[in-house]
């Protein structure tokens, strides 16, 4: 019985599934190396586990997370407010930021945190031993204030991240992902939405919803905005594209219903300050300003008006990216669902002198005979073409990578056996969106099935994110 008990611990797991925490916890003579042996098999399917010190009745979330309760259940029983004022505060302040309560208190200084608690204690005659006394005995007594003390707080003062999780931060960047709207019964076509995610795969909120369509979206960092697409009816001239700011408000429609036919993936040229749309029935690539002004077709793959052309989906352009190091743009035409007839092009960034979207002579066919390639990002710094492709497997549901040389060119080699690139990730389902973090070298996909993934830059450490069967995710983009 005694070994028994020495291979048996206490493990806690979360709700909704896509919650990646799972805690394990002792019985009290729980032998070490079970933590270790067990949470690397955790770590592998993608968890993130939390090791209790020792045992404790609630483990380390549900405990903190009861004494937060009673907290919340007496503030609306006192009448100080209701549930959903409540709810709607904490979401905000808490949520929202990503707050990390230990390095706020560092941030706010112990010293002050002590006196909070010490006027909440005398006021309703609270016990201090293991609160205000401890923080005196254990930090504030030995000099060690938080942040603004050379001794730091709970944390040293050297520590780099915030208390609260800023967007756009290279520690802990945020997703915006577009839900289509279609995995479920739809009476309309306006059902999508645009969704905020950690990059941990949590939901934060819902930033719009009654989406004709959403596709793809774009952030401009230094805008405080982000950019997004609605196909609307496809082959009808009724897509649209949409800005807003990074909190939601400001939304503007930039280019109006009638001008594009089915806007797909878009992508920013910060440089330029210059938005990138690819439009499916509407045979081409555009460009505008941030505000939607100046808009120009630089690609045209067909005669829209004619409808043979525009029923030809070998003539469908579906992804866009650029390299300012190339000098190009790249996109792909995706051909027939499950083909095999897709391409991926690139041409100058830039029109050639004299010519136009519909003549221009430098126009190249990187690849061919891909299964149904979608969505594209460009790795500069790695000369590195990636690209998502919803085709049949083995070689379609997949994340590529084509490597490049100074010229554009394939570089040839360390490609996939049968094929002239390199499949980085499988059995994905239905990929659409793709983004690179090139902070943190990582690579973001969503698929129509519902779930989020990133991965390394070379496909390894491969993490689903977020599962949601409610949902078809399109694109994805970091803010």
């Amino acid at each position: 019985m005694g070994d028994a008990r020495q291979r048996m611990l206490n493990t806690h797991y979360f709700m909704p599934p896509y919650v990646r925490a799972v805690e394990l916890m002792t019985n009290g003579v729980t032998t070490p190396e079970i933590f270790e042996f067990l949470g690397k098999r955790l770590e592998e399917v993608g968890a993130k586990v939390f090791v209790a010190k020792k045992e404790s009745t609630g483990f380390i979330h549900n405990r903190v997370w009861a004494a937060m309760k009673r907290e919340l259940l007496m503030v609306v029983a006192e009448g100080v407010s209701d549930p959903a004022t409540v709810d709607e505060i904490f979401y905000e302040t808490v949520v929202v930021p990503g707050l990390r309560p230990f390095r706020a208190m560092d941030l706010v200084g112990l010293d002050t945190v002590a006196m909070i608690e010490e006027n909440f204690a005398k006021e309703r005659r609270l016990e201090t031993r293991n609160t205000v006394d401890f923080l005196k005995r254990e930090y504030i007594d030995h000099g060690r204030l938080g942040s603004k003390s050379e001794k730091g707080g709970f944390f040293p003062s050297d520590t780099k991240q915030s208390a609260v999780t800023t967007p756009g931060t290279p520690m802990e960047p945020r997703m915006l992902v577009l839900d289509n709207g279609l995995s479920g019964q739809v009476d309309t076509l306006k059902t999508g939405k645009v969704l905020e995610y950690s990059t941990s795969g949590e939901y934060i909120r819902t930033l719009f919803q009654e989406q004709y369509l959403p596709d793809g979206i774009a952030v401009s960092r230094s805008q405080g905005q982000f950019f997004w697409t609605c196909m609307g009816q496809p082959g009808a001239m009724d897509g649209a594209v949409w800005s807003a700011r990074f909190d939601g408000s400001g939304r503007k429609q930039l280019i109006e219903a009638g001008v594009l036919n089915t806007p797909k993936q878009i992508t920013l040229d910060p440089r330029t300050k210059k938005l990138y749309v690819a439009d499916r029935e509407g045979l081409g690539i555009w460009r505008c300003d941030l505000d939607g002004g100046n808009l120009e077709q630089i690609i045209c793959t067909g005669d829209k008006s004619n409808n043979d052309d525009q029923k030809d989906a070998g003539r469908w352009c579906v992804g866009i990216a650029l390299s300012h190091r190339l000098g190009k743009i790249f996109w792909t035409q995706k051909g027939p669902a499950k083909g095999w007839q897709g391409r991926i092009f690139n041409a100058g960034i830039d029109i050639p002198q004299g010519q136009s979207a519909d003549n221009r002579t430098d126009i190249a066919c990187l690849l061919e005979g891909l299964a149904e390639p979608v969505d594209l990002d460009f790795y500069d710094e790695g000369l590195s073409l990636y690209w998502t492709d919803r085709g049949e497997m083995p070689f379609g549901n997949t994340l590529n990578r084509l490597l490049l040389d100074d010229t554009g060119s394939s570089l040839g080699f360390n490609n996939t056996p049968l094929l002239k690139y390199q499949i980085l990730g499988r059995k994905f389902h239905e990929a659409i969106g793709l983004t690179i973090d090139t902070v943190n070298k990582h690579v973001y996909v969503a698929d129509l099935g519902g779930t989020l993934y990133r991965c390394n830059l070379d496909g390894s450490e491969r993490t689903r994110l977020c599962f949601d069967e409610s949902r078809g995710f399109t694109g994805i983009a970091l803010l």
